[in-house]
């Protein structure tokens, strides 16, 4: 027997609303967080991190690895979201136990100003992460999920004004000691340098960002600081701070010519609205980002 609905009461919209909080409070329970050093714990090797901006990574080790560039000496301290207004979200789709989540908040950035050369820069921005995710516990109260997809969105202004503002002697230095002494053959022998000045006059021939400003995949200092930050630990890394061109072992080219992607490539108007709207509902208005920021240190 059908269930006796009232007139308005569409029963596929009432399964949509059991499904999404069904999702949401696995999501809750889970405890995921997306800055979370040990986020590993709710991805799979097939799980996908994509920012437009900077190129999509695969698997666990990875996603890991790149979320933990928040981590990276160019910050003062991690960044933060605590009581600034808030998470807010919309389902966007929910299935048993397959999910999609829309949320959006304020983050707030500190910089090191070892390496920008500026006291107390700090920055609040809107992040926006589309996330898709499967519930892999049957129990009424679910506490586990997966994280298949997590697609981020940063303003494009504010990447471009981050990385205008690391575009300086000491992050090229950095970049360059770490490629001497991380990754030898690539200083010596692909780029023929016989000394650091030498590799830091070249890397700051370099744009900030290329593609209008805000994309960290090309031929930029940008892309070199986020990589010559991986490279201290990861020599896999070593080819993509190479001022010449030099591919990796998976036979990719990275960090010399962008893709021009943007988070309109990858979110839909209607999504990058709800971002817009968040943003000015909290005082960041129509650009997304401010400086310096509004909100106190959390203790």
């Amino acid at each position: 027997m059908k269930p006796d609905f009232p007139e308005f009461m569409d029963p596929r919209l009432l399964q949509f609303q059991q499904d999404a909080g069904r999702c949401l409070l696995a999501l809750e329970n889970s405890g995921f967080d997306f800055g979370d050093p040990n986020i590993g714990k709710w991805l799979g090797d097939d799980s996908i991190l994509n920012l437009p901006e900077t190129g999509y990574y695969v698997g666990a080790e990875n996603i890991v690895e790149y979320v933990g560039f928040l981590a990276s000496p160019y910050f003062g301290r991690l960044p933060y979201g605590s009581g600034h207004g808030g998470t807010q979200g919309i389902p966007i789709s929910a299935d048993g136990n397959e999910c999609t989540f829309l949320f959006v908040s304020i983050t707030t950035f500190h910089m090191n100003p070892v390496y920008t050369g500026k006291d107390a820069l700090s920055y609040d921005t809107t992040v926006g992460v589309r996330l898709k995710f499967t519930v892999t516990d049957a129990s009424p109260e679910p506490q586990t999920i997966k994280m298949n997809r997590m697609e981020v969105y940063y303003p494009r202004n504010f990447l471009e004004a981050i990385f205008e503002d690391l575009y300086t002697d000491k992050v090229a230095g950095f970049i360059c000691e770490n490629m001497k002494n991380k990754c030898d053959s690539v200083f010596t022998t692909d780029n023929s340098y016989t000394s650091i000045d030498q590799c830091v006059e070249e890397i700051l021939c370099l744009v900030p960002a290329a593609g209008n400003g805000a994309n960290l995949d090309g031929k930029s200092m940008g892309c070199r600081a986020i990589h010559g930050a991986f490279a201290a630990d990861n020599n896999n890394h070593c080819p993509h701070i190479s001022f010449v061109p030099k591919y990796d072992e998976g036979c990719f080219l990275k960090c010399q010519e962008s893709k021009g992607v943007s988070a309109q490539d990858f979110f839909l108007p209607q999504e990058l609205e709800f971002f817009a709207k968040y943003s000015s509902e909290y005082g960041l208005g129509g650009e997304q980002w401010g400086s310096p920021t509004k909100f106190p240190v959390p203790q």
